[in-house]
């Protein structure tokens, strides 16, 4: 059965970009008054048979809260948020791309990898959005909101065909200013990407990111999974070891300098580790020119766009047909 556009409030939703979970995401458009153009967004509500839910509810507008200030070229903007027909929802900004575990699935199907110098510029503009997350203060108030992401993983990194680099889903973050207090047992953020402290129950920081986007560039430099096991329980041993090889062990390219990156943000210690996302951002941006002094990051759109060729076609073809809009010739 097609799905059909319909109204959502003062936006039409054209088509499911995720449906299932605890929330749905759809592609839509500000319903078009007078002249004004069409503009693409992303819609995400709660699934109506969570929107009684009062935990839930709190942690979807608990996202609303601390994104709806952000605007960072690194982070996936907000524009609107409210209720509609007693769900809660937050409209965003459309990347046009994949997410990272996308990528990586792709090249791995390959046989292939992200290039040394490729993994280096996308971590770094992820690092990028998170020393602007850390280090974000009220408006108003100037308090510094000491906002940690706690669930950064490839499926929370888009990649946009024009070579851009986001990071989204805030939607287990924390603000100083929020409850820290938790379900005994409950840990939040996906097991294979969680820091040590996330593990042990501290009061988390910038540096817990860190230590998860480690994991992540880790994983890009490898083409392997970093921590992996049977079970949840033994992936939680895992990183509380934290012991942990050198990526040139697995890719005999890797310099011994970027070796000592990847490896201090990986630190079990974090105190040991780079404090903030910038200092990380930092350090990558310099080895990637001293690597690569001829590196374009207009090389990630063209890369992009050739990995999923057909699947762009494709999709915007259906978002044409959406907008009834003629075909691109």
């Amino acid at each position: 059965m097609s799905f059909r556009p319909h109204l959502f409030g003062r936006y039409t939703i054209l088509d499911p970009i995720a449906v299932g979970g605890m929330a749905e995401i759809f592609r839509a458009r500000l319903t078009n008054t007078g002249d004004a153009p069409d503009r693409v967004l992303i819609i995400k509500k709660i699934i109506t048979s969570l929107s009684n839910s009062q935990d839930f509810v709190e942690m979807f507008e608990g996202e609303i809260k601390i994104t709806v200030g952000l605007s960072h070229p690194n982070i996936v903007q907000i524009f609107d948020y409210g209720r509609v027909d007693g769900c809660s929802f937050l409209a965003m900004e459309y990347v046009e791309g994949k997410n990272l575990r996308q990528f990586l699935k792709r090249l791995i199907s390959m046989k292939s990898m992200f290039s040394i110098d490729m993994s280096c510029y996308i971590v770094s503009q992820v690092s990028n959005a998170l020393a602007y997350a850390h280090a974000f203060k009220d408006r108003m108030s100037g308090e510094h909101l000491g906002i940690v992401h706690r669930d950064v993983s490839p499926q929370n990194v888009m990649i946009s065909y024009d070579g851009s680099v986001k990071l989204f889903d805030f939607g287990i973050a924390k603000a100083k200013s929020a409850s820290e207090a938790t379900q005994a047992g409950v840990i939040k953020g996906k097991p294979s990407y969680l820091s040590p402290e996330q593990i042990s129950g501290e009061v988390l920081d910038g540096r817990s990111d860190v230590f998860s986007l480690g994991i992540v560039l880790w994983e890009m430099l490898t083409a392997k999974r970093l921590f992996v096991a049977d079970n949840d329980m033994a992936i939680l041993r895992m990183i509380q070891s934290a012991k942990i090889e050198p990526p040139s062990t697995y890719n005999p390219a890797i310099p011994q300098a970027l070796d000592a990156i990847v490896l201090r943000s990986l630190a079990r210690d974090r105190n040991k580790r780079y404090r903030t996302g910038e200092e990380l951002q930092r350090d990558l941006h310099r080895f990637l020119y001293s690597y690569n002094p001829g590196f374009n990051p207009a090389d990630l759109s063209y890369y992009a766009t050739e990995l999923f060729k057909k699947e762009i076609h494709e999709d915007r073809e259906r978002l044409r047909a959406a907008l009834k809009l003629p075909p691109d010739p």
